[in-house]
């Protein structure tokens, strides 16, 4: 069921780029657009595939997705699946501790009520683990971040910084 709602979404943010009053190509270029030629536009346009109807884009981004092309990251100056080949690593780490910190609390709650039924430790291991399903992830995580550091800190970035020149552009890169 996700498969085909990601694919109307996909579809509908075509849609409404094609529809847009506004320029993708101000956006794209932002302080050099003044200084480009409407023959360079005209020529970004035919690239970034903006002269086509928005079926046609959609289509072709959806088989350079399927085929494993990300397209290529404005930021970092490289192709997005090496940003995120090389941010992987940091993540899963990230996901791993967090997951044994998360197992290791709801056990030792859990075990802490089992042991005292009914008294103030279990009410309280009850009430923490209800406030803590209530509270939002990216306040935990704000929270947990000002706690102490990350089993990712002093991890290095991937690609070149973010002010570099920007690469040539890709068709992918609009969306």
């Amino acid at each position: 069921m996700a498969l085909p709602l990601l694919v109307l979404i996909s579809m509908g943010l075509f849609v409404l780029a094609q529809a847009s009053p506004f320029d993708p190509l101000v956006g794209y270029l932002g302080d050099r657009y003044p200084l480009t030629t409407p023959e360079q536009r005209q020529s970004m346009r035919e690239v970034l595939r903006l002269d086509q109807p928005w079926w046609a884009g959609w289509l072709a981004w959806a088989s350079d997705l399927v085929s494993g092309d990300l397209g290529h990251s404005r930021s970092y100056a490289m192709p997005v699946s090496a940003v995120l080949a090389e941010r992987l690593p940091a993540t899963l780490l990230l996901s791993a501790a967090g997951l044994a910190v998360a197992l290791l609390l709801s056990l030792l709650g859990a075990l802490i009520a089992a042991l005292n039924p009914g008294s103030v430790l279990d009410r309280a291991t009850h009430a923490l683990a209800t406030f803590l399903q209530a509270v939002p992830p990216f306040v935990l995580a704000l929270a947990a971040v000002t706690v102490g550091p990350s089993p990712s800190a002093g991890s290095r970035r991937a690609g070149p910084p973010p002010w570099s020149a920007p690469p040539p552009p890709s068709p992918r890169c609009i969306i």
